[in-house]
């Protein structure tokens, strides 16, 4: 039979017989056993390694992608690029080739499938149980930007889970090597659910656009669904979408303070406000981890009743120095009264001899008398008390 025409592991039929056959299954040293997983550029399969008798992933490009230099390019850079480092939470390659007409990659299989499996099966996934993953998928992007790469595919469809539940990072197909720290793709290959943006834009990336994706993909499980539900890829529209992105808080109230404050920093709009490392959000995760297991108060509430302390002292304090300053006012007003006050004259009384010839004159007015007893007062206190007894 011409099977030239006809895709990998395809099930034909003998035009003579009629029994039906696969075709297509050696693909070097390996022999395809079953379709794993379908790709916008390429196919996984399940494979036999002939040489050394395991189980591999075989990743073979589409046939329309195989005609293409520019494609052939990427995916055997994809190759080098995930062969140049090496991690336990990063899939590992194990080598290239090319049979009939179409690349592969042979990869260590992962047989726990994708994590987009589990958030279709499952719903959402529990905080104790995702943050654990999230840590070690942070520590496999942190891998790859210490070899100067970027994954830019971070979704739940590139998370895959091995036999014991841990997660491994694949599919570098769109990975760039970073130069200084950024780097410049020349066209858009993204999920919009994930995408940051500033790939949106066409501006350079570098690592904090893995996190926002990480971030993304951490809500799209802890939430049940994704922070941007635009599935277009038109750069309004998800430039909106992007930047009304609803709080974890409020898609899910379940969820720790702490992780909700991690996942909204990890996807900021703009890079600058995103984790400055992977030290650093691997930290952060961590600790949130551990207060979530211990049962201890978390980042937020610890800041919160640090804060209410520090009020309710600082209200205390100022009852204390309101209390001090209304006696010192009170002392200051009375040494003011003391000060000032108009001492009581002291009444000298001494017999009035009236001559019955004399006439007594008018009685004073009282401006005359206030007048009489403030000079009287004053010779008092100058204590000339001659006067004063004249004048009182």
């Amino acid at each position: 039979m011409d099977v030239t025409s006809v895709a990998p592991f395809s099930n034909v039929g003998c035009p003579s017989c009629g029994k039906h056959t696969r075709v297509k299954r050696e693909f070097g040293p390996y022999t395809l056993v079953r379709r794993h997983a379908v790709g916008g550029m390429s196919m996984v399969f399940v494979a036999q390694d002939n040489t050394l008798d395991r189980e591999v992933a075989l990743k073979i490009l589409s046939e329309d992608y195989s005609a293409d230099e520019r494609r052939i390019t990427a995916f055997e850079e994809e190759a080098r690029i995930t062969a140049s480092f090496s991690h336990p939470h990063v899939v590992r390659v194990l080598r290239t080739g090319k049979a009939f007409g179409r690349f592969y990659i042979a990869m260590e299989l992962v047989p726990g499938g994708h994590f987009e499996h589990q958030i279709r099966e499952r719903g959402k996934i529990p905080e104790a149980e995702m943050l654990p993953l999230a840590i070690e998928v942070a520590q496999g992007l942190k891998a790859a930007h210490a070899a100067g790469l970027i994954h830019r595919d971070v979704k739940p469809g590139n998370i895959l889970l091995d036999s014991e539940g841990h997660a491994k990072l694949v599919d570098f197909g769109l990975a760039l090597v970073t130069q200084g720290g950024k780097a410049q793709a020349t066209e858009l290959w993204a999920t919009p659910y994930y995408v940051p943006p500033e790939t949106i834009e066409g501006y350079p990336e570098d690592f904090r656009s893995d996190i926002y994706a990480f971030g993304a993909t951490v809500y799209h499980a802890l939430a049940g669904k994704p922070s941007c539900g635009e599935e277009t890829m038109a750069t309004d529209l998800l430039r909106e979408a992007k930047q009304k992105v609803v709080p974890l808080s409020l898609a899910d109230p379940s969820i720790s303070a702490d992780t909700c404050a991690i996942i909204e920093r990890a996807m900021a709009y703009d890079p600058k406000d995103r984790f400055s490392s992977y030290d650093e959000l691997i930290g952060q995760l961590e600790g949130a981890l551990k207060r979530l297991k211990t049962g201890a108060p978390t980042a937020a509430e610890v800041s919160r009743k640090v804060s209410l302390r520090r009020a309710k002292k600082k209200q205390g304090e100022l009852i204390l120095f309101s209390g001090i300053g209304l006696v010192l006012l009170t002392a200051l007003g009375g040494g003011i009264w003391w000060v000032t006050r108009k001492e009581p004259a002291k009444i000298v009384t001494q017999p009035v001899l009236v001559d019955p010839a004399v006439v007594v004159p008018e009685a004073p007015s009282s401006i005359d008398i206030v007048k009489t007893y403030r000079e009287a007062h004053e010779a008092v206190a100058s204590r000339d008390f001659e006067k004063a007894t004249q004048q009182f």
